[in-house]
């Protein structure tokens, strides 16, 4: 079997994009009216408004798409301290999109954005005190701002804060915390805590070894296309851990992880072979 995930992600996957963060939490944008009177209100200093106008122009929504215009309104609406702005800031800050590369700046508006009570920001944060990007690293920042982001619900948060736990990092070592927090974010459908639960199923030192538990939570991160997972769940059907043992199954979960260049899958689908 594997070992546990921890950090497998740095940033969030829509730091490179910040439109996909902003989709839920702001006017839908589309040519005509609805454009002309939001660029009205963003004219009149409107925060939310100069917010979704960037938004706008960057990603092409009722207007030509343009960058250098997009992060011109998120300043706008940062400088009069909207947090969502100024979280969007950070993300163009550390992909250089409309503006110079800079981690540090990164972090600088990421702060102001946690400060403010800013999820995405909060998490971002503490990856960036975890990984000492941008700024000095420190684990305890990492697992404050963790804390802070996963008591909003935010489901990344929840699964690094679980890892924090289960590592001792920042915070003292609590497996019964780090099985709570990896419990949020499975039940929340995040395959890297599924996985991880599933680990601590199959190990049994937590909680009482159970395997049909750790392969209920292997095929949950499987259907994601985990590819840890899908190894795991191969294993568990060719030894018939928490399931019938079932080789063509096994075959199954054991290809898809080595179509994915798993060299371990690869290895056991050879020996099967023989």
């Amino acid at each position: 079997m594997r070992k546990f995930l921890f950090f497998t992600a740095v940033f969030l996957p829509f730091v490179a994009n910040p439109v996909q963060a902003q989709t839920a939490k702001s006017t839908k944008v589309v040519a005509g009216k609805t454009a002309l009177s939001l660029e009205q209100k963003a004219r009149a200093g409107n925060p939310k408004a100069q917010t979704d106008l960037g938004t706008a122009y960057y990603n092409g929504q009722g207007m030509a798409q343009d960058y250098k215009q997009a992060i011109s309104w998120y300043q706008k609406a940062a400088n009069q301290g909207y947090p969502l702005a100024q979280y969007y800031l950070g993300n163009a800050c550390l992909q250089g999109i409309g503006l110079t590369q800079s981690d540090e700046q990164a972090v600088s508006w990421y702060q102001k954005a946690a400060n403010q009570g800013l999820a995405e920001a909060q998490y971002s944060l503490a990856i960036a005190y975890y990984t000492g990007r941008g700024v000095t690293q420190n684990y305890g920042q990492a697992s404050f701002w963790f804390q802070r982001s996963a008591n909003q619900g935010f489901v990344p948060a929840q699964f690094y804060l679980g890892v924090m736990y289960r590592n001792g990092a920042g915070i003292p070592e609590d497996h019964d915390r780090a099985l709570f927090w990896f419990h949020k974010a499975a039940d929340k459908g995040y395959a890297d805590a599924q996985y991880n639960l599933g680990l601590i199923y199959h190990e049994g030192k937590v909680v009482k070894k159970d395997e049909k538990q750790a392969t209920f939570w292997y095929q949950q991160a499987a259907n994601q296309g985990l590819v840890e997972a899908e190894f795991n769940l191969g294993i568990a059907y060719l030894k018939g851990q928490g399931v019938q043992k079932d080789k063509d199954k096994a075959t199954f979960w054991l290809e898809k992880a080595a179509d994915k260049g798993d060299s371990h899958a690869q290895d056991v689908l050879e020996m099967m072979n023989k």
